[in-house]
């Protein structure tokens, strides 16, 4: 009798474990090949990596470096994703690409840095540190971008659209081609439709938008490269508001109109100097002046405009 009794038990212990067994492997095959529904029935949407919580580097041309979060920089590579507190930055006749998500992209030109500081399904937000990038933006209307000077009081703000920015450590500048962007500072924001452009210096309300120049706005001062009689020379012009300067090699800041002054040290009559503007565009004239005393002209001559580039 007890041997049928343990024969039983034995039996029944046997189909409890395969019962389990079989429930088991069921529960593994129903996960592989199905995901949870949402509560409202809608279909499920793998979500894209940058509209997650990731930027994708998708070019690099020439020299260009990462930083992850507080860490040192170190070379990037295309494919390599950037998370918040992340930042990149280009060299010399460098740029580099950033994949945003929805094809929508951020350019890099040389010697400028971007920082990561905020993804999420509703805002995506940069920090230019420094120099010019070219934006192409093209979300579905459900998040937008902002683009801050480096401490975040100035912020350039788009839906959809192409435009361009600069942050030259004073000033943070927006030209735009397509759609609109909204420029913030000082607790006044202005629309920068298609074909115009503002400027905002940290601290001050923005400009009132204006038609971007169809040339360049390089002007030089009668007698700009002028020898003075304490040695060296002194160089004055103006440039179109928000562009880029450097005059004999040096970085120039304009003031809001655009004035410029700088005086060059080692500057003898005769010495050639080249003064190199670029618009918020990319776009660069090149002028040479000739040095020359007060008893002489100044000679001045057009050198090239390289469109659409840095280099």
């Amino acid at each position: 009798m007890w041997k049928r009794v343990a024969i039983a038990g034995l039996l029944l212990a046997l189909l409890i474990a395969l019962g389990m067994h079989l429930s088991v492997q069921a529960v593994k095959e129903e996960s592989a090949g199905t995901v949870d529904a949402p509560a409202d029935g809608s279909a499920s949407v793998v979500p894209h990596d940058a509209a997650g919580d990731q930027v994708q580097v998708l070019r690099v041309n020439g020299r260009a470096e990462r930083r992850t979060g507080e860490g040192r920089w170190t070379g990037v590579l295309q494919g390599d994703k950037l998370a918040v507190d992340d930042a990149v930055r280009t060299g010399g006749q460098s740029s580099i690409t950033l994949d945003l998500g929805d094809s929508s992209t951020i350019e890099l030109a040389e010697q400028a840095e971007v920082e990561v500081r905020e993804l999420s399904g509703a805002v995506q937000k940069l920090g230019l540190i420094s120099g010019r990038a070219s934006v192409d933006y093209r979300d579905n209307g459900e998040r937008v971008l902002n683009i801050e000077n480096g401490d975040g009081t100035v912020v350039a703000r788009v839906q959809k659209g192409r435009f361009a920015v600069l942050n030259n450590g004073q000033l943070l500048a927006v030209a735009t081609k397509t759609g609109s962007v909204d420029l913030s500072s000082a607790g006044r924001t202005v629309v920068v439709s298609e074909g115009k452009q503002s400027v905002a210096y940290a601290g001050q309300t923005p400009m009132t938008p204006f038609e971007i120049p169809v040339d360049a706005l390089l002007r030089i001062a009668d007698g700009s490269c002028r020898i003075q009689k304490s040695g060296g020379a002194v160089v004055k012009g103006t440039v179109s508001v928000g562009a880029r300067l450097s005059v004999d090699g040096q970085p120039v800041t304009p003031d809001g109109g655009g004035r410029f002054s700088i005086a060059l040290k080692a500057a003898a009559p005769g010495k050639k100097v080249l003064i190199r503007e670029t618009d918020l565009w990319g776009e660069t004239r090149e002028t040479q002046l000739t040095c020359a005393t007060a008893a002489q002209k100044a000679g001045i001559r057009e050198v090239d405009i390289n469109w659409g580039r840095d280099g």
